[in-house]
């Protein structure tokens, strides 16, 4: 029997175990480019962890690396080597995890224009926040840290103001709104965002209200009397849009995708794209390594009902020809 024919409507048919075979080669072609396509993914995602990794040098786990302004010095990749401190020096200067945390939105700052708010005012836009804690006097870490939000809100595709902002507050009571204008000034002149003036926002408030927000999000630091400076750990906090903690990035480089992704998850997939969603289905983010890893349980459940619908639609599709070419064929014989 001829692998193929063609009936007197034209349409060309195919043998039972000619059409079998087709049906086994379009399943296997769509689970190894499903395979492929995670293989890609976690390449991706090692590659950004690398470049992570390089970046990380001041503090990986909270509190065991500060930096000492005096004697750090940069390394050839342009980042901070690491100093341990006496456990005297860093006494109280941790990053405590606070998932769930609920921001005291009632405190009260001074933004950049000298005006008087309250944190609640920077939760009525529907959009996640990332808080930035620093103190703008600082004479190395929060500049850092500051540059690094910076960049990585730069290289994302994700706009300030659009689909999250970003609140810097300074933790020294001694900061003034004058210098937070200027701060904001600069940052957003580097920025070069439309409408991130409406997002990016600086702030300067009291002790009250320092450490109602500092305690609440679990942000510790220590004053260090000698050095006439702060001693303090680097992160950026992941708010949810009614000013909840949801994640936390360490360090001093944040990679896109990592930020890209924490924002997403606050948002509860208001914000970024149906490929964002996916990746949230296949990554959990790793509170350890500060980053999402591959969740494979996930990725086995979304491959196993993949598959149990790709194979249901070619059997569909097959039983679907089939009674048509029966019904034709029945229609031909009725004619003669």
């Amino acid at each position: 029997m001829k692998p193929s024919t063609a009936n007197q409507a034209g349409v060309v048919t195919f043998s039972r175990r000619k059409r079998k075979s087709i049906a086994r080669g379009c399943v296997m072609l769509i689970l190894l480019a499903m395979q492929v396509g995670v293989v890609h993914a976690a390449s991706e995602t090692a590659n950004e962890i690398k470049a992570e990794n390089r970046g990380r040098s001041v503090i990986s786990k909270p509190p065991a690396l500060i930096v000492d302004p005096e004697n750090d010095v940069r390394t050839l990749d342009d980042t901070l080597s690491r100093k341990e401190r006496s456990p005297e020096e860093i006494a109280g200067v941790t990053i405590e995890q606070k998932l769930g945390a609920k921001l005291p939105l009632d405190a009260q700052f001074t933004n950049e224009l000298g005006e008087s708010v309250t944190l609640g005012d920077y939760f009525k836009s529907g959009r996640p926040v990332v808080l930035n804690l620093g103190y703008f006097q600082c004479p190395m870490l929060c500049g850092l840290v500051l540059n690094a939000t910076l960049d990585v809100a730069k290289e994302m595709d994700l706009k300030v103001g659009k689909d999250y902002d970003i609140l810097s507050v300074s933790f020294d009571p001694r900061d003034t709104a004058v210098v937070a204008k200027l701060k904001k000034q600069n940052y957003l002149k580097e920025l070069g965002q439309a409408g991130a003036d409406k997002g990016w926002h600086f702030l300067v408030g009291k002790d009250p209200s320092i450490k109602a927000l500092t305690e609440t999000v679990g942000f510790g630091y220590r004053w260090n009397p000698d050095r006439q400076e702060y001693v303090h750990a680097a992160a950026l906090i992941i708010l949810t849009p009614d000013g909840q903690v949801s994640r936390y990035l360490y360090g001093v480089k944040y990679v896109p995708r990592t930020t890209r992704l924490s924002l997403v998850e606050a948002s509860e997939n208001k914000i970024g794209n149906v490929v964002d969603s996916v990746l949230l289905y296949c990554f959990l983010y790793d509170a350890n390594k500060g980053r999402y890893t591959l969740a494979a349980l996930n990725i086995m459940r979304a491959g196993g009902v993949m598959t149990v619908l790709i194979i249901s639609t070619v059997v569909l599709i097959a039983l679907r020809r089939e009674r048509k070419k029966q019904a034709m064929t029945e229609a031909t014989d009725a004619r003669d």
